[in-house]
């Protein structure tokens, strides 16, 4: 009874954290529309998607890996135990660390930034390969800042304190907005870094503004022999690697595409945001929702309700993610020409985009299912597997993208992505029935044949509506598409009811929860 009073206390977090990560990913998208209108598919755009890469995994690979894996249990521990003073002198001394080693990588990143561009991006002609590096040199500044924000959100996240944390990446997308859109104007693509440091500092201050509140008090220490300290940076470990991975695989795209034109360098960056944003509403979002209720089951040892949980969240994501790929195959054309096709944006880049898209679907189903299949394990207290199935994929996509891109060009790298991401979700299961975790995977195997099959309904009277109706009738493409999505997602539940009553009931009782 304790467990589901505590469990109910966390829905309104949950709540705001959702709300907070559905506008992060609609002004993402404005974001998106706003430098595709400004800039296109130019090659200044290019070395702004290049050098955006290294303060990036700069902040990813220190803050980021030991705040999301170590920091906020270990500061929660330390308040309960010894009180909020240990925990204000914790906190001092990861923010003095964390902000000394990313200070210190940051001057070694602005001092080798043409070397490390030359890495990155070899295939960039000399005006463009200067533009990246004065780009990098500027935006190199962020990571100093978000490094501090990134620790403000970890300490009010174990304060309970989540509207500030869930409002600051919004402030940092409407910074980057206001870049594309005024400063551009006046500095070109370097307005748009500019705005990028802007954007940083102003996810710093809502959140100093709370820690203010709270009576945060600082300290000039670096506690290097305090147990906690040495807990956090050993925790930290393990995710550090498995971040780097992730961010070596994007590196990876830009890398190989810089070989072909800039062209493609914007290409896949536009067309990777465009595909993680299914993932992020439907692999991230339920399984951030579910994580505190399986992580408290495995506690408890309650470990068939734990199976029975994992297994339903496996299964409502198949139920979301394989009609969203279906969706977009059917959609991708109005989908990418309303978001992408202004201003300085092509029709032929357009058509690129769609290319790469299209080959980039199987990422929605994989990467959803790896959200889920990954928080299984750091359930069950396992951090190590996660990073070793992240590393087997870099290695598959680098061999992949070194052999066949000459003679298959752009395909062979979202190809690779997509054979990437299908191995690493394949080792996860695969190594999950090791750790006594019992999946029944031959029930999901039919529940997804199903999903598919009442999906591939859907594509056909999304095709039916958009041919013997939309083009006749409609002619503002906003509406035609906002009807054919409606069409789809009421055709999918509808049919899926029609058919699968019972499995339909038990999914929709589970999102409910």
């Amino acid at each position: 009874m304790k467990q589901i009073i505590q469990y109910r206390k966390i829905l309104p977090a949950i709540s705001i954290v959702g709300l907070g990560f559905i506008f992060a990913r609609l002004t993402g998208i404005i974001k998106t529309i706003v430098i595709a209108n400004q800039f296109g598919t130019s090659p200044e755009i290019a070395a702004y998607w290049v050098a955006f890469r290294i303060p990036d995994l700069l902040f990813n690979l220190l803050a980021g890996a030991t705040l999301s894996a170590a920091f906020i249990p270990v500061f929660n521990k330390i308040v309960n135990e010894e009180g909020n003073q240990a925990g204000w002198e914790l906190s001092s001394s990861i923010v003095n660390i964390l902000t000394t080693v990313t200070l210190i990588f940051c001057i070694i990143a602005f001092i080798f930034t043409e070397f490390l561009i030359n890495i990155i991006a070899p295939g960039l002609n000399q005006e463009i390969n200067i533009l990246a590096i004065q780009l990098t040199r500027i935006m190199l500044v962020s990571p100093i800042f978000f490094c501090v924000s990134g620790m403000a959100t970890g300490i009010l996240n174990g304060k309970n304190h989540f509207i500030a944390p869930a409002i600051a990446p919004t402030i940092y997308n409407f910074s980057i907005i206001f870049g594309a859109m005024y400063l551009s104007n006046s500095f070109g693509v370097k307005g748009l870094a500019f705005s990028v440091v802007i954007g940083s500092i102003g996810h710093l201050l809502i959140q100093l503004f709370v820690l203010r509140v709270l009576h945060m008090e600082w300290k000039p220490s670096f506690n290097f022999r305090s147990m906690y300290v040495k807990e956090v940076i050993s925790l930290a470990l393990p995710r550090t690697i498995g971040l780097a991975a992730n961010q070596i695989n994007l590196i990876i795209f830009i890398l190989f595409a810089s070989k072909i034109s800039e062209e493609s360098i914007n290409a896949f960056n536009y067309a990777h945001m465009f595909i993680m944003l299914p993932v992020a509403l439907i692999g991230m979002s339920v399984s951030i929702a579910i994580f505190p209720k399986i992580s408290s089951l495995f506690i408890l040892k309650k470990y068939k309700e734990f199976h029975e949980y994992a297994e339903k969240t496996i299964n409502t994501i198949i139920f979301l993610s394989i009609p969203a790929m279906v969706g977009i195959i059917a959609l991708v054309k109005p989908m990418t020409k309303l978001i992408f096709e202004h201003g300085q944006f092509e029709p032929s880049s357009t058509i690129l985009v769609q290319n790469i898209v299209l080959l980039f679907i199987p990422i929605i189903f994989a990467f959803s299912l790896t959200e889920i299949f990954s928080r299984i394990y750091y359930a069950a207290m396992d951090t190590k597997t996660p990073v070793m199935a992240t590393v087997i994929s870099v290695i598959i996509n680098l061999l992949i993208c070194s052999f066949t891109i000459e003679k298959f060009g752009y395909q062979s790298i979202a190809l690779a992505g997509s054979i990437a991401a299908i191995s690493e979700l394949t080792f996860l299961i695969y190594c999950l029935k090791k750790k006594n975790i019992i999946i029944n995977y031959q029930s999901i195997l039919v529940d997804s044949i199903k999903v598919l099959i009442i999906s591939f309904g859907m594509y056909l009277i999304i095709q039916f509506t958009d041919n013997m109706i939309i083009r006749k009738y409609l002619v503002n493409e906003f509406l035609s598409l906002f009807c054919l999505i409606l069409f789809g997602i009421i055709s999918y539940f509808v049919l899926f009811r029609i058919c699968f009553k019972h499995k339909y009931n038990s999914i929709i009782h589970f999102l409910k929860e």
